[in-house]
């Protein structure tokens, strides 16, 4: 069915010199199992807003031993080339796209072709916007406790400080991370201050159905990547103060919102579920735009 689901949010900055437009999505999960006629969809849609940029903020594919298969990679790489006849599109790596540095090569390759900018601990800047790429390590995701870690975030964005300092104060500053679990914690934000806009995906909309909605209000979910029930931050829109400056953080709900890791039985699943499309408005005139 591959329904699909926009939502749209308005940022207001005073420092963006024109409107501009984000789509940002998450999450594809590209598998053996996905088809054409999904991307192909996914793409009519992304090309009907007429973005400025296009973002997608991890988990690109379900785990590297699809680049091995020939056949489907092409799908991928076609994909993305469709996309990138649009606009410019940014991709962070997620926690099931890189499992060791060998599995970088692919997203080194990527970074070749035209209009694909993979922010691997990066960043791109150009006259009217700053944007980066943080990419989690392993220990992040899968450790002895199977929670994310705030400690582990923290001093990953204190070992990359060209990401959080000496950002330039006339753009509108956009991070993309994977993960959301951890961004309200205040150590982390202390660390991310100087951005306007944060993008994640990761929780898949906290898995919940559409008709299951009204039982979970704002941010929460019904269950988190590592099995925990009703996680607090699992989806929508947030916005929180850090030395009086205020943050956005938008965490997409996912374009495949159960992984073929799941299994092949519960993958099947994803029918009920829309794909999610964040469309973004970044303005400095209140008042334009109705959210």
């Amino acid at each position: 069915m591959n329904r699909i689901k926009k939502t749209t949010d308005i940022v207001y900055n005073t420092n963006t010199k024109k409107d501009l437009t984000i789509i940002h999505i998450s999450d594809i999960h590209f598998n053996t199992n996905t088809s054409l006629s999904k991307l192909n969809k996914l793409t009519t849609e992304i090309k009907k807003n007429n973005p400025d940029y296009i973002m997608i903020s991890g988990d690109l594919i379900d785990e590297p031993k699809i680049i091995k298969n020939k056949y489907k990679i092409k799908e991928l790489l076609q994909f993305l080339s469709n996309l990138s006849e649009i606009t410019k599109i940014f991709i962070s790596l997620g926690n099931h796209d890189i499992f060791s540095s060998e599995d970088l090569k692919f997203f080194n390759k990527l970074n070749e072709l035209k209009n694909i900018y993979i922010l691997d601990n990066d960043c791109y800047k150009d006259e009217f916007i700053y944007i980066s790429g943080l990419t989690l390590p392993n220990n992040y995701y899968y450790n002895i406790t199977h929670e994310e870690s705030s400690e582990v975030l923290v001093k990953h964005l204190t070992n990359n400080r060209k990401l959080i300092s000496k950002l330039p104060r006339e753009l509108p500053k956009v991070i993309l991370i994977h993960s959301p679990i951890k961004l309200t914690n205040k150590e982390v934000l202390n660390k991310l201050k100087e951005y306007d806009l944060i993008l994640s995906g990761h929780t898949h909309n906290g898995m919940v159905p559409g008709i299951l909605k009204p039982l979970f209000p704002k941010n929460k979910g019904l269950i988190a990547p590592n099995k925990t029930l009703f996680p607090e931050i699992a989806k929508g829109k947030i916005e929180v103060n850090q030395d009086n400056k205020k943050i956005t953080i938008i965490i997409n709900g996912a374009i495949t919102k159960l992984s073929s890791k799941s299994s092949k039985i519960l993958s099947k699943l994803n029918i009920v579920y829309p794909m999610s499309i964040n469309k973004i408005i970044i303005t400095k005139k209140r008042g334009k735009y109705y959210e």
